[in-house]
């Protein structure tokens, strides 16, 4: 984007030929980071990185009154960590941003929390609790799983399910579009999960 080749243009310019003023520059730049987030997470993140202004977590401190914004940036944040093809060359996200992805993600968009908890590892007990606390059946039981409570995960995955199924039926009655991938996704999860634990007192017995 012009935007932003701009900005690494000054940057650069000012950084060579007028290192008096790079701190003046680089203050405009930030106190404008909600403007620029709206317009390119990821591309915010990298100008950031080339000022000199490499803490994430200052950047979301800077959003805190904008919590869409702040996810936004996040987002960025993750994309960028995942560009790295080598595992052990990834950039490790720090536990606290992890922790406040979820959270924004169960206030904000939580039927994407499901699918975002398998992406990477978050930390189980801080993310757990944001579940239950905001409700979001689906990273609940991702995360009662990965704590070692396996009933009341599979108990949850029940209860998404015949919610799902309810939809369904309502759709069905009046004749509106149902989207089947996602009944058959919530039919999955259940099945891998109560397979895997199979063996550990014949959950799936229980289950069904």
């Amino acid at each position: 984007m012009k935007t932003f080749k701009w900005l690494d243009e000054i940057i650069e310019n000012v950084r060579v030929k007028q290192p008096a003023n790079f701190k003046n520059l680089k203050d405009v730049i930030v106190s404008r980071l909600p403007d620029l987030v709206r317009i390119n997470s990821e591309r915010t993140r990298k100008v950031l990185i080339n000022l000199g202004q490499t803490s994430e977590g200052d950047a979301i401190k800077l959003l805190e009154g904008s919590p869409n914004l702040q996810l936004e940036f996040l987002k960025g944040v993750l994309a960028q960590a995942e560009e790295e093809e080598d595992e052990e060359e990834r950039e490790e996200v720090p536990e606290d941003l992890l922790v406040l992805h979820i959270k924004l993600l169960c206030q904000i968009e939580p039927k994407h929390v499901a699918e975002e908890v398998r992406k990477r590892r978050y930390p189980v007990d801080p993310c757990l609790k944001l579940c239950r606390e905001y409700n979001v059946k689906g990273g609940l039981a991702f995360f009662l799983e990965k704590a070692g409570n396996n009933m009341e995960a599979a108990d949850l995955l029940l209860d998404v399910f015949q919610e799902a199924l309810v939809r369904k039926f309502k759709k069905i009655d009046q004749k509106t579009f149902f989207d089947e991938r996602n009944l058959d996704k919530k039919i999955d999860d259940i099945k891998e999960l109560c397979l895997k634990h199979s063996t550990m007192g014949n959950l799936e017995t229980e289950v069904f």
